[in-house]
């Protein structure tokens, strides 16, 4: 987790199972790094409550952390890659807002 490649720092978060005593080292972590946190949520399911939960959770870990995520977007019905596909406009158009 000590290299110097944003990648590498956000690659070995995702692999690890962050306990409570590891938070002050992976926010000394974050602070070398120059680092922009959104939140996309994709859900099979019709309903937006899901996505709003999911994206609450995130955002929450993030919170511990003292990292605030600069924005959020929600797709539901996305069973399959070309469903999301046919939104590329929608998650082009959050991405440009970043």
């Amino acid at each position: 987790m000590h290299g110097e490649d944003n990648s590498v720092i956000f690659q070995d978060l995702a692999a690890a199972c962050v306990q409570n005593d590891d938070i002050p080292l992976i926010v000394s972590e974050f602070e070398r790094a120059d680092l922009i946190v959104s939140v996309v949520a994709l859900r099979t399911g019709p309903g937006m409550k899901e996505c709003e939960r999911i994206i609450q959770s995130i955002e929450h870990f993030y919170g511990h952390l003292e990292i605030a995520c600069c924005g959020s977007l929600g797709l539901c019905s996305v069973e399959y890659k070309e469903d999301a596909a046919s939104r590329m406009d929608e998650i082009i158009a959050f991405c440009e807002t970043m």
